[in-house]
């Protein structure tokens, strides 16, 4: 959970900040380089993994999620956590309503 756009960043979600862009009167400048960040992003997911990994592999979430990062690491040493992170589908299971 994260109050603003900056604890949402230590948390690993966020990609990068854009800073020196005024959000309510952006110049043409500000949308150029917004859009070209946006285009790096797109590319840099599509040439990636496809999981959730890399929200614990940012500086600022390395530092932030130190103690989850640890006990994945040891779960999975463990033999606990076979993959590192669970599949969503573990995590959930889905029942008919009606039964």
């Amino acid at each position: 959970m994260a109050y603003d756009i900056r604890s949402f960043a230590k948390l690993g979600l966020v990609d990068k900040l854009i800073s020196g862009v005024d959000a309510d009167a952006p110049r043409q400048v500000d949308v150029r380089r917004v859009h070209a960040e946006l285009l790096r992003a797109v590319a840099d997911t599509r040439a990636g993994a496809r999981g959730l990994a890399s929200r614990l592999a940012s500086p600022e979430a390395r530092e932030s999620r130190a103690a989850s990062i640890d006990v994945r690491r040891r779960l999975a040493s463990s033999g606990m956590l076979p993959d590192a992170a669970p599949a969503v589908h573990a995590l959930l299971r889905v029942t008919d309503p009606t039964r």
